[in-house]
């Protein structure tokens, strides 16, 4: 699918039109507090099995460095950075401030 590669075209296209980049990274505390533990243990039921997923892989948590941004995304002078933890880019972020 080549996500990373048009996701990095696009950004590239859009600093380039003189948009503002916001980013919205995924990243989680170690025990994974964000996530309700009724999403967790639930691999059969599709709408929760990513963040199953998450956990048991132990991804995207903040420290550790698997949630840092891979070196073709960092952000640059000028991008803002939607604090948030968990998925969702609109509840209990700063995203409405930002924008």
């Amino acid at each position: 699918y080549q996500v990373l590669e048009n996701a990095e075209a696009l950004m590239k296209q859009a600093r380039e039109a003189g948009c503002k980049i916001i980013h919205v990274p995924i990243a989680f505390t170690e025990k994974y507090k964000e996530i309700d533990e009724k999403f967790i243990g639930k691999k059969e039921d599709s709408r929760y099995g990513v963040l199953d997923e998450i956990a048991d892989h132990e991804a995207f948590q903040e420290s550790g460095g698997s949630a840092d941004f891979i070196d073709s995304m960092k952000p640059v002078d000028g991008d803002l950075i939607c604090a948030k933890k968990g998925l969702c880019a609109f509840f209990g972020t700063d995203l409405g401030d930002l924008l």
